[in-house]
Order: C-alpha cells, then sequence, then structure tokens
C-alpha cells in the first residue's frame, strides 16, 4: 500500500504523509533482533529466580502492535510458562507533559510484586512517561524494571533516561505514524512507520 502523499485531515488542521522511515521488512527485522537480545539478556535471570516470572507492560494505545510481535518472538526463547503480559494507560498528550499531569485511566489488571518487568513503549519523546512509569513499577513491587522502547526521539529528549532496549534511533524532531503510532487516532494500522509534514 503506497500512502506517500496521502492527506490527512482532523478539525481543518492538514498533514500530508511525506515519507516512509522503517518499512514492514525492516521493523519485522528489528523485532526479531530486538527479541533475541532480549531473550538472551534475561534467559540466566529466569534461571537463577526460577519462582519469578518476565512481564511485558505495554504502554497503551500505541503499543499493541510491536508488542504482540515482541511477545510472539520471545515466546520462541523463553519458557512461555513464565512470559506474562499486562497494559497501562494514561492520559498525556494534550493534556501536558510533565509528570504531575500524567493520569492512569487502566491500571494493571495483575500484581507485578516480586516479578520482573520489562516495559514496552511504541516511542520514548522527552522521557517523561517512561520515568513515571519505571518509578511506578518499582513503587508496586516489581523485582527488577527495565525499558524497551520501539522509538526514541533523539532530539527530544529531555529527562535523563536511557532505555535497555532501542528498536530505532530518530535523530530529527519528525511527528511520526504507524505500526501503532497515530496523529488524531489515525494511521495506526500503517505496517510501515512514516512521517507527516504540515500543509
Amino acid at each position: 500500500m503506497n500512502i506517500i502523499g496521502e492527506i490527512l485531515e482532523v478539525n481543518g488542521i492538514k498533514k500530508r504523509v511525506a515519507g516512509i522511515l522503517w518499512d514492514e521488512a525492516e521493523i519485522r527485522l528489528r523485532v526479531k533482533e530486538l527479541a533475541k537480545e532480549i531473550a538472551g539478556d534475561y534467559r540466566p535471570i529466569l534461571k537463577q529466580y526460577p519462582d519469578k516470572n518476565l512481564v511485558l507492560v505495554g504502554i497503551l494505545n500505541g503499543v499493541v502492535p510491536f508488542l504482540a510481535d515482541l511477545l510472539r518472538e520471545l515466546s520462541k526463547y523463553l519458557p512461555v510458562d513464565r512470559l506474562r503480559y499486562d497494559t497501562l494507560a494514561i492520559s498525556s498528550y494534550g493534556q501536558g507533559t510533565n509528570p504531575g499531569e500524567l493520569k492512569i485511566e487502566k491500571d494493571l489488571k495483575n500484581p507485578i510484586s516480586g516479578d520482573i518487568v520489562l516495559i514496552v513503549e511504541d516511542i520514548i519523546d522527552t522521557g517523561y512517561t517512561a520515568v513515571y512509569f519505571k518509578q511506578l513499577l518499582i513503587h508496586k513491587g516489581a523485582f527488577d524494571v527495565r525499558i524497551c522502547t520501539l522509538l526514541i526521539k533523539v532530539a527530544r529528549k529531555e529527562h535523563e533516561i536511557e532505555p535497555d532496549y532501542i528498536g530505532f534511533e530518530l535523530r530529527e524532531n519528525l511527528f511520526v505514524v504507524g505500526y501503532g503510532l497515530d496523529w488524531a487516532d489515525l494511521c495506526r494500522f500503517l505496517t510501515s512507520i512514516a512521517y507527516l509534514e504540515d500543509l
């Protein structure tokens, strides 16, 4: 599907799909590589602590495709009876991005006290959300908390946080959509990651 040049309009604001940053094949390959790296790090930890599970905590909504694909790949390398996932949702964009303004819209379904947790993000922009969630999960009693992000906006990172696993680095301050990422809930379904330009 060629979407380059498509015009999007929401409430009188128009944007154009200007180009593709990473296509479906590149994303699929990178997810496979990440899963191998993550599994390599966590396999000895799970062996050392047989009473603990690895819980991937996805930050809704944009992370859904990435979280699903990453879980499928991880299940090839880690024991499936030790692999879990859960999700959190917050309101942030549109209401500000200061940590004090973040509000939990959906909390975890299950307790994670004592578990090994990997936070899975679609994109780290300023870094405030990732810092907030890491602190929250530590407060909830997680045994170990690390962060995996599909994308990190290097140019926008304001808060000192270094994800443990990074899919792609975005060095320009572009507005990206696709593979779960959206503009006004549009374009999440795209299998590639594209960027928009204002009209």
